[in-house]
């Protein structure tokens, strides 16, 4: 009950291996000093230490060892490399963190991860080898969860030190032939309907645009179920509320501070390489049909520079084929050499008003809405007019018609020509043909040459009423289907001779008075 004693412990031959083998226990009842040591105990093995030391990790767990000359200090068992082990004094009354542990040298406290954070921030690192990896799992099981970063705010940068301007940042390698930004690859599968997708409510990359985007998706294995494959997919998804002036799905505009820059491509489209598959129908540029616009609905709009195609254009689809608006009220077709061209097997010009023929900014000719055609000067009241305004004493032009040519070094024959048909509505027949103007020649050799101009009127056949002709020294004119004569030649009046007599001269100068109003005989 008082004074001191010692205890020595003894299990056969067998040491003492474990902390559970001895215990140290103060009883109520009693005042228990130890002495300095603990003597017969073996200390074999370091493991030993380690195990007991562990049994008793902080100041609270040696409350049930005393301190041997009755002080209040704390003590802890330590091993002096010797047989036998001892109770040294924790200054300070022993440690509960790890931050106030002192005299470490091999393995400094700063060198772990503070879970719940550290003044100044934290660096992990992986290895200390070249190309040590360092792995971040959700968790040891087959069943992973999920990796969050900054789910409090803040930035995520990768590939930088810098801070970022979005909620993630990513920096790629800064020679040509690096791989830059992000680099999503994998395998295509049948039930994964977006092999690669990158989804986020906040912008992607720096300030409003992916600085580079290396769209290179490779489709392997059988998959005929296929529907597409995209390079590039943009499904913006506009859910708030307000105005929005602008949406670019693609918005493009670079800038060029030095240097020279031969061939600038908004958009560039190179042809597919097919290989040994079969490629139905190849498009460079496909715009499906829009109609949401409350507006306008362009499918290609170019604000003012005139567009430039190399190859053929087809324009299909209802009966507006080209259009030009108000502001630029003109289409212009044009080859290489300037020359204006409009070429078709069957060609259709379809206006909701009247067109016009302009050349030096003055109107030429016109068709009206009404169907009024017009040369020269605009007219409405008759379906064609000519016109023309001139400063000169002779007659003016106003058409000609030409006439094929017959075959290059021969004579037409007699007959050929041109004809002008005036066609009308019967009591059953539409476009009946009513009468008929034509020219032909009646001598088609050029140097005695014979020209007929001929009006016929018609019942149920041609009916020729006049035939005007030149005749190679005057005009000829035929009446009633006769043959074309020219006029006459006077003849005296045979006053006085005994071989007319009175009536007969009368009936004679009353002829001749008829011919010569008609021109068929000289008045003198």
């Amino acid at each position: 009950t008082a004074g001191s004693f010692k205890v020595i412990f003894t299990v056969g031959t067998s040491l003492i291996t474990l902390p559970a083998h001895l215990a140290i226990i103060e009883t109520p009842a009693a005042t228990t000093t130890f002495g300095a040591a603990l003597v017969g105990v073996t200390m074999a093995e370091a493991a030993w230490l380690t195990a007991a030391l562990a049994a008793l990790p902080d100041a609270g767990d040696l409350a049930n060892v005393p301190d041997p000359a009755g002080a209040t200090a704390s003590y802890v068992w330590t091993a002096d490399g010797a047989d036998g082990a001892d109770w040294a004094e924790a200054a300070g009354g022993g440690v509960s963190d790890h931050g106030d542990l002192t005299g470490l040298t091999d393995d400094d406290h700063t060198g772990y991860a503070k879970l719940a954070g550290r003044a100044g921030g934290q660096s992990l690192i992986g290895g200390t080898a070249a190309s040590d990896d360092l792995t971040l799992t959700s968790t040891s099981d087959a069943t992973k969860g999920i990796i969050r970063l900054a789910t409090g705010g803040g930035q995520v940068a990768i590939g930088t030190t810098g801070a970022t301007d979005g909620v993630l940042e990513i920096v790629g390698g800064t020679g040509a032939a690096d791989d830059q930004g992000v680099k999503l690859s994998g395998t295509y599968s049948t039930n994964t309907a977006h092999p690669h997708r990158v989804q986020t409510t906040h912008p992607l990359g720096v300030g409003k645009a992916v600085a580079a985007y290396d769209a290179r998706l490779t489709v392997s294995g059988s998959s005929a179920t296929t529907d597409h494959a995209v390079g590039f997919q943009s499904r913006i998804n506009i859910a708030a509320s307000g105005t929005m002036s602008h949406l670019y799905d693609i918005f493009c505009a670079p800038t060029l501070s030095a240097g020279t820059v031969t061939n600038r491509y908004g958009l560039y489209v190179d042809d597919i390489s097919a290989g040994a598959s079969t490629l139905t129908n190849n498009y460079g540029v496909y715009i499906k049909a829009l109609a949401r616009g409350a507006t306008t609905n362009w499918g290609l709009y170019v604000a003012g520079n005139p567009s430039y195609f190399g190859g053929n254009i087809t324009v299909g689809g209802g009966n507006k084929r080209i259009y030009g608006d108000t502001t630029t009220p003109y289409v212009e077709l044009s080859n290489a050499t300037g020359t204006t061209v409009a070429y078709g097997a069957a060609c259709q010009l379809y206006l909701g008003g009247p067109i016009f023929f302009v050349t030096n900014s003055v109107q030429r000719m016109g068709v009206e809405s009404a169907g009024y055609f017009w040369v020269g000067k605009r007219r409405t009241d008759a379906m064609a007019q000519f016109t023309d305004t001139h400063n000169t004493t002779n007659t003016a032009r106003l058409t000609t018609i030409y006439g094929n040519n017959a075959a290059a070094g021969s004579t037409p024959a007699a007959g050929f020509g041109l004809t002008t048909q005036y066609q009308l509505q019967s009591s059953t027949t539409a476009d009946t043909v009513a009468a008929s103007l034509s020219v032909v020649w009646n001598d088609a050799t050029h140097a005695t040459r014979k020209a007929d101009l001929v009006l016929n009127a018609y019942d149920t056949a041609v009916r020729e009423g006049l035939r005007i002709r030149g005749n190679g020294s005057a005009a000829a004119i035929g009446f009633l289907g006769a043959a074309p004569a020219a006029r006459q030649t006077h003849v005296a009046d045979p006053t006085g001779g005994a071989t007319v007599d009175a009536e007969a001269r009368t009936a004679i100068n009353s002829i001749l008075t008829t011919l010569e109003t008609f021109g068929f005989h000289a008045t003198s």
